[in-house]
């Protein structure tokens, strides 16, 4: 993909440019290169013609990279200026990703309250979005932010809910994430019989993925 992206970067405009920056720094974040996916991001929201679309999609990649490095400064501020930009849009799929983001972030800086606060925002706009991906992240995420808060059954009921979404939607990635979430909730509130079973059907699920090359 990084091949393909750089051979089309050499055709295309200023803005069509930009917008590559960001899809290239998206392959290198997922690569895990931060340093580089931190570059390009930058490179595409220095350009002022970049759509407001692209703009919100990528201060919120941003955010996670720096998030990710352990600048959780720049972070919360690209995070804010990412929710800006969805509110412009009035965009409620955008201002769920952004909501979302700022929970996560709250979360890591271990102020519980304001992880629930936002999750459950990001879960109002996913419903309002109607996407079933963007619903499944912000019950996972308001599961975590409860946990967090020591208040895990409401954690495994969300959890529970967000998997039958995921298997409802065949994505065994964040099934087989959601059983492992489970498996540490039951394990917290001292269900390990559950814990186990959930464990057991985390490990199958990644196997298979693994076996398929997924």
């Amino acid at each position: 993909a990084l091949s393909d992206f750089e051979v089309a970067a050499a055709h295309m405009t200023v803005t069509e440019s930009a917008r590559l920056d960001g899809k290239i720094g998206d392959i290198y974040h997922r690569l895990g290169n931060l340093a580089l996916a931190a570059r390009h991001f930058e490179t595409a929201l220095a350009d002022p013609s970049l759509a407001l679309s692209w703009r919100c999609r990528f201060l919120a990649e941003s955010s996670l990279v720096a998030a990710q490095s352990g600048d959780h400064e720049v972070a919360r501020r690209l995070a804010q200026e990412s929710l800006e930009v969805a509110a412009t849009l009035a965009d409620p799929l955008e201002l769920a990703v952004s909501h979302n983001l700022l929970s996560i972030l709250a979360r890591h800086a271990e102020d519980a309250a304001e992880a629930v606060a936002q999750a459950e925002r990001s879960l109002t706009y996913a419903e309002l979005s109607e996407s079933q991906a963007a619903r499944v992240a912000a019950l996972n995420n308001l599961a975590m932010a409860h946990a967090a808060d020591g208040a895990y059954g409401e954690a495994i009921a969300l959890s529970q809910e967000a998997l039958d979404m995921s298997i409802a939607l065949g994505d065994r990635h964040h099934a087989a994430a959601l059983h492992n979430h489970l498996a540490d909730y039951s394990h917290a509130v001292g269900d390990q019989k559950q814990a186990n079973s959930q464990l057991k059907k985390a490990v199958r699920l990644f196997a298979e993925i693994s076996a398929d090359g997924l």
